[in-house]
């Protein structure tokens, strides 16, 4: 693991002078500072991770097996990772494919050129190759109003219209032969649509389950809705949001509960400086080691880290750990894993050799 650094310590754009004894927390275990916007998110994603990785009996035997000589030359080992991979997109969609090969020994900041001593061609920086494919996902999927919001009138569920608009989705979607083959599937499905309708809310109902990217929270509800397009749009809105509220206090009243947001507080610069404080005080367990106590209420930091003030440590580090647990699971299951594994080798072999 990549803790100790027994090293100089590396500059710092802020100009937080490091300590450069051999005992020091290596600086990019706790300082994100250096990392690019545009890498923040993939770094977040990948440095918790690592953390997880310290409590994790899960990952720790899927890297144990990795390193397994004979797994090794088999080409078994890649199915360790493939699974610790499982677990980690467990509710991380967009988590970085970044394998055992450096993950979790080598930190953000240091991971470099992959493969090493490979053509230059096949080569890729891990950095940037990371965080554009999380990059990407987030654009595509995180913006997308349907998995929060989705409605249609019985105009737009008339037949022709739903296989219209599901072929386009599709298709501004995916990109991937299976998936336009699934297009070409839908088109073939038409006329599974043209029932009464009584029956449209069904089909409305499936139509948003269907498509493989939906986040459903398990809290979704169907209805009907009716809109006067006559209204001004401030007013149709305002009314929205009045209808909105009141449904959220009736919800309330009945006990079912509302899956918080995603996103907790704070951008993925300020969850880094928590996943920092975390480790510092990890690393300085006791209080002594962290302030002096030059007076009651001086509580100072004496070592460099994200925060200057204990107290504000603390409370870091506390988010951190529950940002760690709602990221990973607690468990996994690897039935539920062999089975999915199933499912994707029976769709894949319904395809048409063409697309195999």
């Amino acid at each position: 693991m990549a803790g100790v650094s027994n090293t100089v310590a590396r500059p710092i754009k802020n100009g937080i002078k490091r300590q450069v004894a051999a005992a020091n927390l290596d600086p990019h275990e706790w300082s994100f500072d250096d990392v690019p916007d545009d890498e923040k998110e993939a770094c977040y994603l990948y440095e918790y991770a690592r953390e997880f990785y310290k409590s994790s009996k899960h990952l720790q035997k899927f890297y144990a097996q990795w390193k397994t000589p004979a797994k090794k030359r088999s080409g078994q080992n890649y199915l360790a990772w493939e699974k610790a991979f499982d677990l980690l997109e467990t509710h991380c969609e967009n988590f970085p494919r970044i394998d055992f090969e450096n993950f979790p020994k080598i930190a953000w900041q240091d991971l470099g050129i992959w493969p090493k001593g490979a053509p230059e061609a096949v080569q890729e920086n891990l950095k940037k190759s990371a965080a554009k494919s999380v990059n990407e996902w987030s654009k595509r999927f995180r913006k997308s109003r349907f998995d929060r919001l989705n409605m249609a009138t019985l105009r737009q569920l008339e037949p022709t219209r739903i296989m219209q608009q599901a072929a386009q989705s599709v298709e501004q979607s995916y990109q991937s032969p299976e998936e336009r083959y699934a297009e070409q599937v839908l088109r073939e499905a038409e006329h599974e649509f043209g029932q009464p309708k009584d029956y449209l809310l069904t089909i409305f109902k499936e139509l948003h389950e269907w498509v493989p990217w939906r986040r459903m929270s398990g809290e979704t509800e169907y209805g009907f809705f009716a809109i006067d397009w006559g209204y001004r749009d401030a007013e149709i809105r305002r009314a929205f949001g009045e209808w909105l509220e009141d449904q959220r206090q009736e919800r309330k009243k009945l006990g079912l509960s509302d899956e918080k947001p995603a996103i907790s507080r704070g951008g993925f610069a300020d969850r880094l400086n928590w996943l920092g404080a975390l480790r510092v005080k990890n690393y300085f367990p006791k209080k002594g080691q962290l302030v002096d106590y030059d007076g009651a209420y001086l509580t100072r930091l004496k070592v460099a880290a994200p925060y200057k003030f204990y107290t504000d440590l603390c409370k870091a580090a506390k988010r951190a750990e529950k940002e760690m647990a709602r990221l990973f699971p607690s468990d996994w299951d690897e039935s539920a894993w062999r089975h999915k594994q199933k499912q994707q080798q029976k769709s894949t072999a319904q395809l048409p050799e063409f697309l195999k």
